[in-house]
């Protein structure tokens, strides 16, 4: 019988060199030890990837607060921390806790972020739930200049409350896809 550790989350830490100790970390539920690897900017960035990676699947616990400053700051074009803010995002939308939709909105409006932050963005909101974002969701699906990322937005509002974005998607639709509905139209044929 393997004996528990009486090592504090930060000491279980302190040696770790592989992704086999995050697992362990993971397995163990230390949610504490997950987050103090994740916000040791001298551990390896794959590492913190894949602390924020577990993190993401066991969200209860999680320092919100850090993950949310961690996400807000914009990266500098070529940093290679983008992956991670992901992750992060992800996170967000997993913990499920609706004071961070207007983060992810504004991460989601701001045309200067990487459209992977964005569409992670998009995504995380309707993880996330909260029909209070249909309204920004809808005005990005309604952005010509926003193509990269409109699959996202779609899949964002199909996640959330088909009765409250029924009526906004058919009046996109109506307004941005007659032109192809009248091609479609037995008088042109």
């Amino acid at each position: 019988m393997q004996r528990p550790s009486r090592e504090s989350p930060v000491e279980q830490i302190a040696n770790i060199s592989s992704s086999s100790t995050v697992s362990d970390l993971a397995k163990k539920g230390n949610i504490q030890g997950l987050m103090t690897l994740l916000k040791d900017p001298n551990q390896s960035l794959g590492l913190r990837e894949e602390a924020a990676g577990a993190l993401a699947k066991q969200p209860a616990g999680v320092d919100l607060d850090f993950v949310l400053r961690f996400v807000k700051k914009v990266l500098v074009p070529g940093d290679e921390q983008y992956r991670l803010r992901c992750i992060l995002i992800t996170l967000i939308g997993e913990v499920g806790d609706f004071r961070t939709t207007k983060t992810l909105i504004r991460l989601l409006n701001n045309k200067n972020e990487d459209f992977r932050i964005r569409y992670t963005a998009a995504h995380a909101i309707g993880r996330l739930g909260d029909d209070s974002a249909i309204g920004s969701l809808i005005s990005i699906l309604e952005d010509p200049r926003d193509t990269e990322i409109k699959s996202s937005i779609v899949a964002a509002l199909l996640a959330l409350d088909e009765a409250k974005i029924a009526l906004p998607v058919i009046k996109y639709m109506k307004s941005r896809l007659k032109d192809e509905f009248k091609l479609m139209s037995p008088d042109n044929y």
